[in-house]
């Protein structure tokens, strides 16, 4: 079709802007969320059209044919937008914009890795919705060992055979020990728990001395 062109001042101290369209509009189909609606426009390209019509296009968002290219009649438009998910992890939150189906996808698509014990909230299965809050909680259990000491005692005998005040040491003595096993439960990197599981003893070696 015939293409017109005009320039319009916003103000004589601005240049001109120009606009482009054709003097006849052509039909063509909008796909947006699901929804198909029947449009007409006399812009030049594809996102030129979607602005005409009041759509915004954010950088997150998918529009097929791409937003550059010409509008020809009865071209078929897509346009998928993004949702934004506010989404914390280990207490720290951030805003992403998503495509994904699910909020395991989410979480795969943002690159995090679940522990067995971490918990997710809603379920991994829920359906993204634009504006929903996604919530992990990062827990994690580690060992810890306590050692409290045991003295040696040290035993005299007597030896007949040693004169008066003389000593002679039979066996060396060593200290032993009682060994702590603890269970650390941290949430979210906060320690919230602190369990004995375990408990050892290694007895001491007495000393003797004649």
């Amino acid at each position: 079709g015939r293409i017109a062109a005009r320039a319009a001042l916003a103000s004589p101290e601005t240049q001109a802007s120009l606009v482009i369209q054709r003097q006849q509009a052509v039909p063509f189909t909008v796909h947006e969320q699901g929804f198909a609606s029947f449009q007409v426009s006399s812009r030049l390209t594809v996102g030129q059209a979607l602005a005409g019509l009041g759509i915004r296009v954010g950088p997150n968002d998918l529009v097929s044919p791409a937003p550059g290219r010409a509008l020809t009649p009865g071209l078929h438009v897509y346009v998928r937008h993004a949702s934004r998910v506010d989404l914390t992890v280990g207490g720290k939150q951030q805003t992403v914009y998503t495509h994904a189906a699910t909020v395991g996808d989410l979480l795969s698509e943002a690159g995090v890795e679940l522990a067995p014990l971490d918990r997710v909230s809603p379920d991994l299965r829920e359906p993204v919705r634009h504006g929903m809050r996604v919530e992990v909680t990062t827990v994690g259990e580690s060992a810890e060992y306590v050692d409290e000491p045991l003295p040696f005692d040290t035993i005299y005998w007597n030896d007949p055979e040693l004169l008066r005040g003389e000593e002679d040491l039979i066996q060396a003595g060593s200290d032993g020990y009682v060994r702590r096993e603890y269970r650390i439960r941290h949430q979210n990197e906060v320690e919230v728990g602190h369990k004995l599981v375990g408990e050892t003893t290694e007895p001491p070696t007495d000393q003797i001395i004649a």
